[in-house]
């Protein structure tokens, strides 16, 4: 899993909620109730600035989870992402379903922005990868998982769906470190909703 841990330091806004409100808790956990619905789209968006892959993607949602904790004014927002890597079919996979008539096809996919790649599947599987539904209704590339048989030819026995890479490979680079574009959105991000909160909040007489 890749988590991204947002370290938001509140201790001037909340030393002035509990100057003026009486249930300054609530004003605080509204603002970081707040920041843990709206970053991770942040987020996304980041990455679909570099990756061919829509920021309202689903795959974004099915491997998030936040966490928060933190006291004394600073509060700690966890984004983690499953390390499970996705399908082509979410960076313009061409076709999108089988050719009919058993035409050969080759498969290609833009992982990232204007860089087209042929899919040719992992060498030690046996066969070229191949289009078939995935059991919800959508065509997938798979590849037929091959072990020796006899007389030295491939027995072609299970399939193996082809996947290209996962949401924290798109977020982080190769030191563990948030990639420039998605750092920057986020911390735009932050700051602005910190903006909003003060403004409703600490400028009400």
């Amino acid at each position: 899993m890749a988590g991204i841990n947002i370290n938001v330091d509140m201790k001037k806004i909340e030393k002035e909620l509990n100057k003026r409100h009486k249930n300054a808790q609530k004003c605080i956990d509204t603002i970081t109730g707040d920041l843990k619905r709206s970053v991770p789209p942040v987020i996304a968006q980041g990455v679909a600035e570099e990756y061919n892959i829509k920021a309202r993607d689903k795959r974004f949602k099915e491997c998030l989870r936040t966490t928060e904790s933190g006291n004394g004014g600073t509060r700690r927002i966890g984004i983690i992402y499953k390390k499970e890597e996705v399908t082509p079919v979410h960076f313009g996979m061409k076709p999108k379903s089988r050719p009919q008539k058993n035409r050969p096809y080759g498969i290609s996919a833009q992982i990232k922005k204007g860089s087209i790649k042929t899919l040719h599947g992992k060498p030690e599987y046996a066969g070229k990868p191949f289009l078939a539904d995935n059991g919800h209704g959508t065509d997938i590339p798979f590849q037929r998982i091959g072990r020796p048989g006899k007389n030295g030819a491939t027995e072609r026995t299970n399939l193996a769906s082809i996947k290209v890479i996962s949401i924290p490979q798109m977020i982080m680079n190769g030191n563990g470190e948030m990639k420039p574009n998605v750092e920057k959105a986020l911390n735009e991000r932050i700051e602005e909703r910190l903006n909003h909160y003060a403004e409703r909040y600490l400028k009400k007489k």
